[in-house]
């Protein structure tokens, strides 16, 4: 299995245990707090930290799928060529688009690191990481679907290259 499905692999299931984790958690919570009138100080904060992750990692594993929504009914109308240029424009538009997001995220993560959680007491840069990390993840995958799209491929990375030829693409 290459690298990058095992890294996919990975993250899929760092998603589910924070799915998990997280479900559990609002679980007890909402018991305690209503038949026991008590609560865990620190649980909404966890949660909100486990669902913000989930997200953004949730994202990576989505573009690298190529299963985020798109409307591309006029994109379909198109032959061959054109349709792999604005597939492939699309994509690398998306890329720059993460990376400048993920740029900007940087002196947010930066200001944040200096900040305590009340809740559950470590640093606030453990929640605005996310969006540095994961938006240059995406931007690399959309980099590389547009390549693959330019040159006649599926912009689905799951598969083998030579499987994915697409509908007027490379020979």
């Amino acid at each position: 299995m290459p690298l990058h499905m095992r890294l996919m692999w990975i993250l899929e299931r760092i998603c589910t245990v924070l799915f998990v984790f997280m479900t559990v958690l609002i679980f007890v919570q909402v018991v305690l707090r209503y038949v026991f009138s008590l609560s865990l100080f620190w649980a909404e904060e966890a949660a909100r930290w486990s669902m913000i992750w989930i997200v953004f990692l949730g994202c990576v594993v989505a573009t690298h799928q190529a299963a985020h929504t798109r409307v591309s009914y006029f994109v379909e109308l198109l032959p061959g060529l054109p349709k792999r240029i604005v597939e492939g424009s699309v994509a690398l538009v998306c890329a720059v688009s993460c990376f400048l997001i993920a740029w900007y995220g940087i002196p947010v993560f930066r200001v944040s690191i200096s900040a305590i959680a009340p809740g559950l007491g470590i640093t606030k840069g453990v929640e605005y990481i996310a969006v540095p990390l994961c938006c240059t993840a995406m931007g690399v995958i959309f980099f590389v679907q547009g390549i693959r799209v330019f040159l006649g491929y599926s912009a689905d990375l799951r598969g083998d290259i030579n499987e994915q030829k697409t509908e007027g693409g490379a020979a």
